[in-house]
């Protein structure tokens, strides 16, 4: 098969563009002829020039060529305050004052009368259109590009022939030409394409979240996380509009990755632990399951531990407390067997006789001493210092940790596990580390640790940890760039919660069954539902199942907002509504609950603004 020439492709563009130039033309006039004479007389070597109406840039409205004459000529009518028909007068102005910018900027061209009249008229003719809906242009003069897209969107109507996506972007192609012809700008037509279409998909009716899909959609890492942060800002209730709800989103993110430093500095691990121990230590089993004589023993026993730690250079830096921490666990178990009648000489005797073997590797551990004495003993020498160079007071430390040891209440194994809560705790006050954390970072970190606990409500501290842990190292693996973060999160916020009709919640999270649970123990109906009563009678039920979570009771909130919209948009609707359809009963129920004495005009008047607030590219008449 015959190859096609290069440039054919750019040639077909051309005849689509000069089809659509000849339209705007007067079949008549002589001046639509292409020019044969420069009107540059004098001008070496005008000969050479091309005319700009026999070039493919002048066809195409996105070329420099078509946006620098575009913008010129809007320039002189808003100068001149009206559009007037063209003229030998306007003209002859229009050249003076193009020509010496002109010839600089596209030297290899010449700019004949035609070819300024066919950009005249079609500047015209969008301007004219505009000027004929009051709403097309803000107060200072620019296109108002969204009530261009509402208006689009209210007469688009799916054809059975070709999918529901290419209306979005004929419609992003259409308006595209309108702002490079008013505005003298290049848009970028595949970001506004995915746009509309992020907002058109959600209009259909009969229509499934696998049929919404369109070469326009993405979802990769960092979409994951704009819509999980998305998600949490509009649990919130504040009624954002896209601007703002899109600045709180990127100021978020830049939090996110600010956790990076946390994790370079080796400190994340132990910034979580200590911020996990701090919320939870209210609900612990050893907070809850010992008397307060116990438990001051046994924070009196972590301390000593903390303070001959100090000693040894090695464990006092960040990147160690986690092995620290796992020596005082090991300590308390080890302390467990020891002897309980033992008498401060003998036991001095004993520390000295373990140095002495330490020393000398010939020298016998004697069979006559405890086998838990000397383990626990050797474990606090290495715990102060890895050389055992002990003196005086090193040795009083250690009779000093033998009779706290000897007074430590047993755990069981549940509490065990939760032992390494206390340490935490216990070292973040001994020297206030959290304060040194960044106040943005904190609360991201303190969400995530809650997010976790709610997803699981059973985990142990240490699975807590490990998963936040995941969640963070992938987030920190994330490419962020700011230009393409920016473009995405403006088809995310151009959604608002409609977007959680296109996500997937495993629906054996256990708070989405205990929220499927109570709506159907209700009996409720979404025209009447009080959605803040619901949420708070399912919080109840929640505390009630899962107490720990009462440390995390915002996040869990905010949650429960999430996965109840979810239950929404999902599991209350047999898909032939629209997504905005459900989106205003959502917002109807509301009001109502609101303002029970509005009237039916009222309510439709609040609803559509609020729609306008929201989801300014939707159209409220469409599903009215």
């Amino acid at each position: 098969m015959d190859k096609k020439p290069l440039g054919c492709h750019r040639g077909i563009q051309a005849l689509k563009w000069k089809t659509i130039m000849s339209g705007l033309s007067f079949p008549n006039d002589e001046l639509n002829q292409a020019d044969s004479t420069p009107l540059e007389e004098g001008h070496e070597g005008s000969s050479l020039l091309h005319p700009i109406d026999e070039a493919d840039d002048f066809y195409d409205p996105f070329s420099d060529l078509s946006l620098f004459l575009s913008k010129k000529i809007k320039g002189e009518i808003d100068e001149s305050g009206s559009l007037s028909k063209w003229s030998g007068k306007i003209e002859a102005n229009l050249l003076a004052k193009i020509l010496p910018e002109f010839k600089k900027k596209f030297p290899r061209y010449r700019l004949g009368a035609s070819a300024l009249k066919k950009v005249w008229e079609k500047v015209g003719y969008y301007y004219e259109k505009i000027q004929g809906q009051k709403e097309a242009l803000k107060d200072n003069g620019k296109l108002n590009l969204k009530y261009m897209i509402r208006e689009n969107l209210k007469k688009s109507f799916p054809t059975e022939h070709l999918p529901p996506y290419t209306i979005a972007k004929q419609i992003a192609t259409k308006l595209s030409e309108c702002i490079a012809t008013l505005e003298g700008k290049r848009p970028e037509i595949d970001q506004l394409t995915k746009v509309i279409w992020s907002v058109q998909k959600h209009l259909l009716r009969d229509l499934s979240p696998l049929q919404t899909k369109s070469p326009y959609d993405e979802y990769d890492k960092i979409d994951k996380l704009i819509v999980k942060t998305q998600l949490e800002i509009t649990a919130k209730g504040e009624n954002l509009d896209p601007y703002m709800l899109k600045r709180e989103i990127l100021k978020k993110l830049k939090a996110y990755f600010e956790i990076k430093t946390l994790a370079k500095e080796n400190q994340l691990t132990s910034t979580l632990s200590m911020l996990l121990a701090e919320k939870l230590q209210y609900s612990s089993l050893i907070s809850c399951h010992f008397s307060l004589k116990e438990r001051k023993t046994i924070e009196s026993f972590i301390r000593q531990q903390i303070e001959m730690g100090q000693c040894n250079s090695l464990l006092r830096s960040d990147e160690h407390r986690l092995e620290l921490i796992q020596r005082i666990l090991a300590l308390y178990t080890i302390a467990e067997g020891l002897p309980k009648n033992m008498d401060e000489e003998s036991l001095r005797a004993s520390i000295r006789h373990v140095k002495e073997c330490a020393q000398d590797k010939t020298k016998a551990v004697s069979p006559n001493m405890d086998q838990a004495l000397f383990v626990f003993i050797n474990a606090e020498m290495h715990l102060m210092d890895e050389e055992k160079a002990l003196d005086s007071s090193i040795e009083d430390a250690i009779v000093k940790a033998y009779s706290k040891g000897i007074s430590l209440p047993s755990l069981s194994s549940s509490q065990v596990e939760q032992f390494e809560l206390l340490i935490w705790k216990t070292i973040e006050e001994e020297a206030s580390l959290l304060s040194y954390t960044s106040a943005d970072a904190l609360p991201i970190l303190e969400q995530e640790l809650g997010n976790v606990l709610i997803d699981n409500p059973k985990q142990s501290f240490k699975m807590i940890i490990s998963s936040t842990l995941q969640f963070f190292k992938k987030v920190i693996a994330t490419s962020f760039d700011e230009a393409t973060v920016k473009e995405k999160v403006d088809t995310w916020v151009a959604q608002n919660d409609m977007l959680i009709r296109t996500i997937h919640f495993d629906p054996r999270t256990p708070l989405l069954a205990l929220i499927e649970k109570k709506w159907k123990t209700l009996h409720l109906d979404e025209f009447t539902v009080d959605h803040e009563r619901f949420i708070q009678d399912v919080i109840e039920d929640a505390l009630k199942l899962y107490p720990l979570l009462s440390s995390f009771e915002e996040e869990l909130k905010g949650r429960l907002w999430i996965l109840y919209k979810y239950h929404w948009y999902h599991v209350l609707t047999d898909g032939r509504a629209s997504t905005y359809e459900r989106f205003l009963l959502w917002h109807k129920a509301l009001l109502k609950r609101h303002h029970p004495d509005w009237s039916k005009e009222k309510l439709s008047s609040a609803l559509n603004k609020l729609s306008n607030q929201l989801i300014p590219l939707a159209p409220f008449e469409k599903a009215e």
